[in-house]
């Protein structure tokens, strides 16, 4: 019975050491694969990196150049709103000139119109006496 005992204990280490030699060659498939899968992952990133690189190069000049534009545009507003306001300024004084002689000559023009009606008048008034006296000393 010792000796079957033994023989059973013999043959479970043998199974049990085939089964771990097949484990381990499973396992040694299984790692080879996961080899070839990080080396294709390797490959990849090699690639999108080689990829990206250009593109973030091409990037980072539209962004200076993008940046620049726009420092240009900033100028040529800041010059538009000077101008604005100049000319504002200008239209300004235009007005104040136009209303201060208007109010400077309208008043003597008005005196000088009225005068010049008043002579007209006087001198159209004298003119129809002038000729009354006249007809009177022909009849």
């Amino acid at each position: 019975m010792e000796s079957n005992l033994e023989s059973y204990i013999s043959i479970a280490q043998i199974v049990l050491l085939v089964s771990l030699s097949a484990l381990t060659l499973y396992a040694i498939a299984v790692l080879a694969r996961f080899k070839k899968i990080l080396e294709n992952i390797e490959r990849d990133l090699k690639e999108i990196t080689s990829r990206t690189l250009p593109v973030l190069s091409n990037f980072e000049i539209i962004s200076s150049r993008l940046r620049t534009i726009l420092e240009s545009v900033d100028d040529q507003v800041s010059i538009v709103k000077s101008s604005v306001e100049k000319i504002k300024g200008v239209a300004d004084a235009v007005a104040e000139f136009q209303q201060r002689v208007q109010e400077q000559i309208e008043s003597p023009i008005i005196e000088i119109a009225s005068t010049i009606g008043s002579i007209v008048s006087g001198v159209t008034a004298f003119i129809h006496r002038f000729r009354g006296k006249k007809e009177e000393t022909s009849y």
